[in-house]
């Protein structure tokens, strides 16, 4: 599973180095792998976050997130924000993939 990992997260890495765009201020990547795409900006101790997804409910995700962990984070089903702590970063990532992969399986609903 591991290298599983490690290869997909290479190949996405490859991936936005030849495809990502800057322009002025603005950084961007058109219709990126995957059912969701994440940004987040430095501010201080915190990231703020921008989510958006097709097919995954972002809303129920970061609305359970922020209650767990005490953070802001909401929205929409298919486009949301938040600010977590830098400690957590790791932890959103993780739990999110975790609701993904429980969504596809059915387990939680996208509605």
């Amino acid at each position: 599973m591991a290298e599983e990992q490690a290869k997909i997260n290479e190949a996405l890495t490859e991936w936005v180095e030849k495809n990502a765009v800057v322009k002025g201020a603005v950084a961007y990547v058109v219709n990126p792998p995957g059912p969701m795409g994440l940004a987040a900006e430095e501010r201080g101790d915190i990231y703020v976050l921008s989510l958006r997804s097709v097919g995954v409910d972002l809303n129920a995700f970061l609305r359970e997130f922020a209650r767990k962990y005490d953070v802001s984070g909401g929205g929409h089903k298919n486009a949301a924000g938040g600010r977590v702590p830098k400690s957590l970063f790791e932890n959103l990532i993780d739990e999110l993939n975790w609701y993904i992969s429980r969504q596809r399986q059915g387990l939680v609903s996208s509605q």
